[in-house]
C-alpha cells in the first residue's frame, strides 16, 4: 500500500470547503492563485530572508531591502504561478489590480519591518517536517519560524483582523506545533499569530496561543476523516453563500456543480449596480 503524504495546506484546504479540496488536491485541476495570495506570498519572502540572515547577524535587514525581496517574490510568483482575477479586479484593470496588489505587499512589508520583525529572534525558518502516522499516512509541512525561546509562530496577510479564537482554533498552527516537536525533539513553549491587517492604517495584531495533547489528537481525527473522504470519494462542499463560496475567493465558483453560478454572478452585478 502506497503511503499517503498530507500536506498542510491540504488539510487545511479540506476543512475549507470539500468540493474544492477535491478539485485541487484529487482531480489536480489547479486554478491559479488569486492576487491576495501573491500578496501573502511576497511578505512571507522579505520575512524568509530577513529571518534567514537574522539567525546569523541577529540584526534585521533594513526595510528597502525587504521591500525589494517583496517585490521580487510577488513578481516571480505571478510569472511561476499566474493569477486569478476577481469581477471586481476585472472592472478595476489588469494591471491596476496587479499594482495595488504588489503597492500592499510593500505596505505590509513596511509594518512586518517596524511591528512584527524587531520582536522575533528565530532559530528555525521554513523547516520541512514529515511525521510518520498509523495507517500509512504521513504528515508533511514547513514551519514558518520558530523562535530562540521556542516559540512557533505564523505570520498572516490579511484584509481585516483576527481575533483569538483564530489562534487558538488554528489547525495549522497545530500542525507546526506538531512539526516543532519532531524537529527540536521538545513541543514548543507557546504558539501565535503575527498578523498583517490591510485596513486603512495598517495594523499589526499579536495572537499568542498553546496547544495540547487534545489539539493533537483532534488534528489526527482530522487527518483520519480526511483518509476517508478520500477512499469514499465523498466530500461535502461549504455552505452557499458562504463568504468562501463566490467569484472573489473561489477559482472553481463558475464550473462548481453545487453552485448556480449563473443567478448568484447576476445577483451579485445587480448588487454592485
Amino acid at each position: 500500500m502506497a503511503v499517503w503524504s498530507v500536506h498542510q495546506s491540504e488539510l487545511v484546504s479540506a476543512g475549507l470547503c470539500g468540493e474544492m479540496y477535491r478539485r485541487r488536491y484529487v482531480e489536480r485541476d489547479v486554478v491559479p492563485p488569486g492576487l491576495s495570495a501573491h500578496r501573502g506570498t511576497a511578505v512571507h519572502g522579505a520575512a524568509r530572508e530577513n529571518h534567514r540572515q537574522k539567525i546569523k547577524t541577529a540584526i534585521d535587514l533594513a526595510v528597502a531591502r525587504l521591500r525589494e525581496a517583496a517585490v521580487a517574490e510577488f513578481e516571480a510568483a505571478i510569472a511561476r504561478d499566474g493569477y486569478y482575477l476577481s469581477p471586481d479586479e476585472i472592472a478595476a484593470g489588469r494591471k491596476a489590480s496587479v499594482g495595488a496588489a504588489k503597492d500592499t505587499a510593500i505596505r505590509l512589508t513596511d509594518l512586518y519591518a517596524s511591528r512584527a520583525a524587531p520582536t522575533i529572534m528565530p532559530a528555525l525558518v521554513e523547516s520541512e517536517f514529515t511525521i510518520g502516522l498509523p495507517g500509512e499516512i504521513e504528515l508533511a509541512g514547513r514551519l514558518d519560524v520558530a523562535t530562540v525561546d521556542g516559540r512557533v509562530l505564523d505570520l498572516k496577510t490579511r484584509g481585516r483582523s483576527m481575533n483569538q479564537r483564530d489562534a487558538d482554533s488554528s489547525v495549522q498552527l497545530t500542525m507546526y506545533a506538531v512539526g516543532y516537536r519532531a524537529l527540536a525533539g521538545k513541543p514548543p513553549s507557546g504558539v501565535g499569530l503575527e498578523v498583517l491587517v490591510d485596513t486603512s492604517t495598517p495594523k499589526h495584531q499579536r495572537l499568542v496561543s498553546s496547544r495540547s495533547e487534545g489539539d493533537i489528537a483532534a488534528l489526527v481525527a482530522r487527518i483520519n476523516a480526511l483518509a476517508k473522504a478520500r477512499s469514499s470519494g465523498a466530500f461535502l462542499p461549504v455552505e452557499a453563500g458562504h463568504w468562501l463560496c463566490g467569484p472573489k475567493y473561489c477559482g472553481y465558483w463558475t464550473s462548481c456543480p453545487f453552485v448556480n453560478s449563473q443567478r448568484a454572478a447576476a445577483a451579485d452585478a445587480n448588487e454592485r449596480s
